[in-house]
């Protein structure tokens, strides 16, 4: 919820030959009080933060995802998904698409052109109600999916997404049109 005192490091993931992704879940501070706000906007909570390779130093922030990066599907609140309230993992693509979850959606940021990663994702599989309850899935798991894994290889057309909840919540093996 990004009021946590406890620092959770997410997985780190090569971006390209000479940089090194690492998420940040959650930086440790919590931002409703005085706290030190340049460590805070340094590592926010939900951030990709560029790692130099040969060294493992901090080069900067790349990517800020943020605890609520689209909005919430309607038919998840109505029945009873809650914002912000997502395990959070990633991967990249070959071509550098950065690929994560936020409830029962899987997201893309596309790379900027310059070496970046721009900071509007793009919904590309929205695991609906229907869909779920067809694969086996209670309405209750459904409503409150969280995408605790994500592994991606390929790139453009070519791209595979291999993603799953938590526990045994299954694992969905998608394609890219």
């Amino acid at each position: 919820d990004g009021l946590s005192l406890m620092d959770c490091i997410g997985p780190m993931r090569r971006y390209d030959a000479n940089r090194l992704l690492i998420g940040i879940r959650e930086n440790g501070i919590d931002e409703t009080v005085a706290h030190n706000t340049n460590l805070a906007n340094a590592y926010p909570d939900r951030s990709l933060i560029w790692i130099n390779p040969t060294n493992g130093q901090p080069m900067g922030l790349a990517l800020n995802v943020g605890l609520f990066p689209v909005a919430l599907d309607p038919d998840a609140v109505a029945n009873e998904g809650v914002p912000g309230s997502y395990y959070w993992s990633f991967d990249v693509s070959e071509d550098g698409y950065i690929y994560t979850g936020y409830e029962n959606f899987i997201l893309r940021y596309a790379p900027n052109g310059s070496g970046g990663i721009l900071p509007t994702p793009t919904i590309v599989f929205t695991l609906d109600q229907a869909t779920a309850v067809a694969a086996g899935q209670s309405v209750a798991q459904w409503a409150n999916y969280r995408w605790a894994n994500i592994r991606v290889r390929g790139s453009g057309a070519n791209t595979t997404i291999l993603a799953g909840g938590l526990g045994s919540r299954y694992l969905w093996l998608l394609k890219t049109a």
